[in-house]
């Protein structure tokens, strides 16, 4: 069976040095006022398009079928696939 050594041992710095470390430590650098809502609105955003999108699954099917020129069941089936991953 090995044996446990303890070679170091850590300081604990009890905060009353001025170090560069403790003072950087206590700064926020992520950017603060308004960002979040900005975040907010961008989630809105693609919530309101992606449920959009799937609303007109039907006209693009008709669209894709026609262009295309394919069965309805074969023009639909990325859009059912789709509403399917949304719905997991």
């Amino acid at each position: 069976m090995a044996r446990l050594v303890r070679t170091e041992s850590l300081v604990l710095d009890s905060g009353a040095g001025n170090s560069t470390e403790s003072n950087t430590i206590k700064q926020h650098y992520y950017p603060e006022g308004g960002w979040g809502w900005i975040v907010l609105l961008c989630g809105v955003a693609v919530q309101i398009l992606c449920h959009g999108l799937h609303l007109a699954a039907g006209i693009w099917i008709r669209e894709t079928s026609a262009c295309f020129q394919v069965p309805l069941m074969q023009a639909g089936t990325f859009i059912h696939i789709t509403i399917t991953i949304l719905l997991l």
